[in-house]
């Protein structure tokens, strides 16, 4: 099924990324003008760039809506009216090393739920979108979850939670762990981007141990509406995308066998 070409909102949404994107391609780091957030968290201008671009532009898509992003000084969780979740650079260390490995993240909530997913890549040019409870695509082609059967032959992505060093130990022995289990395993630095590589197929599996939510509210919306399936970190269902959780996302097959070997590690 190709993207629906009569959904003005994913055209209006898609354009304003691509867009916002070229922010991130014109402009460079330096190093010793990034901001620190928090313990190897950090913020650049370009992030604050791209957001109030953004907050501009989808405030013209839909008027009146709200805004929740990673760089707001206040942010207002609450989707009573029509609601969007931005991460305005997804992988920002990636960004200040040049590593070309980074994703806007938005996703948007209509009637207190979750209705669209977006992740665009800029460096890559390319825009995974999703309409909850109809379909994903990446660009005009629609996208599902990979059918591999074992996990085994699955290659799995994952975080690390740099922000909470205390649990390192326990961090690399899952890691060991889904290793030894799996074909391979990936870590991109980037949540929003390993998500969407559930959802087209080129990963298996994902998971990280917490995340907030605007790392991982387009990237759930896109997983599911791919086929796959996301939960929390204890391998429930993930009921509130508007609290920070860890995140479980894979196809039907290796979720499994995947929430199995991380369960040993709780």
């Amino acid at each position: 099924m190709m993207r629906p070409d009569n959904d003005d909102l994913m055209k209006l949404t898609g354009s304003a990324l691509r867009e916002a994107g070229r922010i991130i391609l014109s402009s460079s780091v330096a190093r010793d003008q990034i901001e620190k957030k928090g313990e190897k968290n950090y913020v650049t201008e370009i992030d604050y760039r791209v957001q109030e671009y953004l907050a501009i532009r989808l405030e013209n898509i839909i008027p009146g809506s709200h805004l929740i992003a990673e760089e707001s000084e206040k942010n207002l969780f609450s989707v009573d009216s029509p609601s969007w979740i931005l991460d305005p650079v997804d992988g920002t260390t990636n960004l200040i090393y040049d590593l070309r490995f980074s994703a806007i993240s938005l996703a948007l909530f209509l009637e207190g739920k979750p209705a669209y997913g977006f992740i665009y890549n800029p460096y890559l040019d390319e825009l995974f979108q999703a309409k909850a409870g109809v379909g994903a695509w990446l660009e005009q082609e629609q996208i599902k979850v990979a059918e591999t059967s074992e996990i085994s032959q699955a290659l799995i992505g994952f975080g690390t939670n740099p922000y909470d060093r205390e649990n390192s130990d326990q961090t690399f022995a899952m890691i060991r762990d889904v290793f030894t289990a799996s074909m391979e395993i990936r870590r991109s630095g980037s949540a929003a981007l390993d998500m969407a590589y559930v959802a087209c197929g080129r990963l298996n599996g994902f998971f990280e141990q917490m995340l907030q939510p605007w790392d991982f509210a387009a990237g759930s919306i896109l997983v599911e509406a791919a086929g796959g399936i996301v939960s929390g970190w204890d391998g429930s269902s993930l009921k509130n995308l508007l609290e920070p959780s860890g995140i479980i996302a894979a196809s039907a097959n290796i979720f499994q066998p995947l929430n199995q070997i991380l369960d040993k590690h709780r």
